[in-house]
Order: structure tokens, then sequence, then C-alpha cells
């Protein structure tokens, strides 16, 4: 089976096979967080277009949950949970003492200080947990080699890492969800939208069963991906740990460099 896989396809499944483990035997977790994975492996978000609300936590400045109250505990500002917000707080700050007042670790923190530009290219390459970078690259293992035949093993790494650092931008700077996000899926789900453009109907199976041609399962994908961060964006998120704007930030990252990328010098043929 390994034969068919192309130079690129599995060159970065090496890479990422070999950083997944790497971190798990000599990053190990510190009260549950890996601090080189969370500061270097992580997308944190920016607030240059000054989107994001803030609140003062133990003299750092933090970004608040959508719609999370702030209140003073007479030492210092915390943020305060209710049982309307628990869920968002909780995902974006997994340390929670208590339902009424959190005092929180400074390497779970998300605030403006923790983005920094390499995030937008090392964080397609971590991965969160077994399941995340199996499933993250049997996609890949499955489609992306057909993808690189049609491109050409320099341009297809182009394409790739075109979709990460372009849809990582888009995570920093409009993601409505403020946890960090990590992981291939940004720049895999720009792989399927190139894999239905360039085999439309060839055949994907929901679930191993049922067959849907690849336009109509990939156009279903940014449906929902679309509906989900528009739940985020008016902070009904359900807390299910997964960026679905990562996801739909990569496959707009896939339209942007198949249609617009001949205006962009170094995207050209």
């Amino acid at each position: 089976m390994l034969n068919r896989l192309t130079p690129a396809v599995k060159n970065l499944i090496i890479i990422n096979v070999i950083i997944f483990i790497g971190f798990g035997i000599f990053s190990p977790r510190l009260d549950g967080v890996r601090e080189v994975e969370d500061k270097f492996f992580s997308i944190h978000k920016s607030n240059l277009l000054g989107f994001r609300s803030t609140a003062q936590v133990e003299f750092l400045e933090v970004y608040t949950p959508f719609g999370a109250e702030v209140i003073m505990d007479g030492r210092r500002r915390v943020i305060g949970v209710t049982s309307e917000n628990i869920g968002q707080v909780k995902q974006q700050f997994p340390y929670v003492e208590s339902d009424a007042a959190s005092r929180y670790r400074k390497s779970t923190l998300s605030g403006p200080e923790r983005f920094q530009p390499i995030q937008l290219v090392s964080w397609a390459f971590n991965h969160g947990d077994f399941w995340h970078i199996f499933f993250n690259m049997f996609i890949f293992f499955l489609i992306g080699p057909a993808v690189e035949h049609i491109l050409g093993t320099e341009r297809f790494l182009k394409f790739y890492f075109f979709c990460a650092i372009f849809g990582g931008l888009l995570i920093a700077l409009l993601d409505p969800a403020n946890n960090p996000v990590l992981g291939a899926s940004g720049a895999i789900y720009g792989v399927m939208v190139a894999f239905a453009l360039f085999f439309p109907r060839e055949k994907f199976y929901f679930y191993f069963l049922i067959p849907i041609e690849a336009r109509w399962f990939v156009t279903g994908i940014g449906v929902f991906s679309l509906i989900m961060v528009v739940r985020d964006l008016l902070g009904l998120g359900g807390g299910d740990n997964i960026s679905h704007f990562g996801h739909l930030a990569g496959m707009v990252a896939a339209f942007v460099f198949f249609y617009l990328g001949k205006a962009i010098p170094f995207l050209g043929k």
C-alpha cells in the first residue's frame, strides 16, 4: 500500500507522526498542559482587529469567552462562571476550580501575548491525541496522493502550506471562539476541496457505508462547518472541542489558492 504514496504526502505523514510521538515521549504534560506545544504548536488568537473582549486575571490580560461575565472578588478580576457560560469557560480554561469563581494557571491562559507568527505553520504539525492524528492522516493518505499527482509535488507543497498558513491567519484574526487550535485539519480540509474540484464524481463513503460524490460530500462538510461557526458566533456552542472555523478556514484557503492564486506571485504556476 505504501507504494501508492506520493513523496510530499508520505513525508508530511512521517513528519506529523514523528512530532506526535516526540511530544508524547519528551514533552510530558504538566498539570494537563505541554508548554512547548501550547506556546509554539497551537494557534492562539490575535486581537489585531480588536474583535475580542479581554479581562485582567492575576496581572495577565486574557480573552473572555463569548458572553462571560467579568466580576470582582476584592483582590483581582476573575471571569465569572454562570450556568449559561460554564461550558464555554471550561472549554477555554480546562482548569476551573469551582463554578463560582476561577483562578487559572498562566500556561492555560489565552490572551493577546500568546499569539506568535510561527504558530501559523507549526499548528498544522501538532495533534491532541491518537484519534486526532489517526483520522487526519488516514484521510490525507486516501486523497492526498491523487491531488499531488494532479498538481505535482512542488505545487502540492505550496498548496498544502498555503492552506495551513492562510487558514491559520483566518483563525487567529477572525475565529469567534477564543480557545487555541491545533492539528493538520485545516490543510487537509483544503486538500479535500482540491480533490472535489479535480474528481467531483469520485465517491466518498460516509461512515464507510453510504456512497456520496466528492463534490456533494465536501459541500455538505462546508455547510455543516459554516452552521457550527454561526452557532459559536451566537454563543450557542456546545463545547465539542472541534474547531469548525479551522475546518472552514482551510476550505476557504483552497478556493483562494485555485481562484485567486494567480494574483499572488509566489503561488502562480
